[in-house]
């Protein structure tokens, strides 16, 4: 059995790389830690679909041994209803 080491600052710079290039992604501020193969991902993403994506994709890289997801998803705002033109309305 062969184990690939990399260090901490080659992988963090490959798992940016690897989240710019996909372009569902590379608009999102995603910021990367790494310390012996775990990589820790810090951010927002505007959709659930883009978090699971990006930790699927830093997953399946040589080098990882776990990732620490700690991604927010962006919440929509809601136009906030005027009670006063919902009274009106009713």
């Amino acid at each position: 059995m062969v184990v690939l080491t990399i260090g901490g600052e080659v992988l963090a710079a490959l798992v940016r790389d690897r989240l710019l290039v996909d372009y569902r992604l590379a608009s999102q501020p995603i910021d990367v830690c790494c310390c012996e193969g775990c990589v820790s991902l810090v951010g927002f993403v505007d959709t659930p679909e883009q978090k699971r994506l990006a930790v699927e994709l830093v997953a399946g890289m040589i080098g990882v041994r776990s990732v620490k997801d700690e991604i927010v998803v962006r919440s929509v705002a809601r136009p906030a209803v005027d009670q006063q033109s919902a009274a009106s309305a009713a």
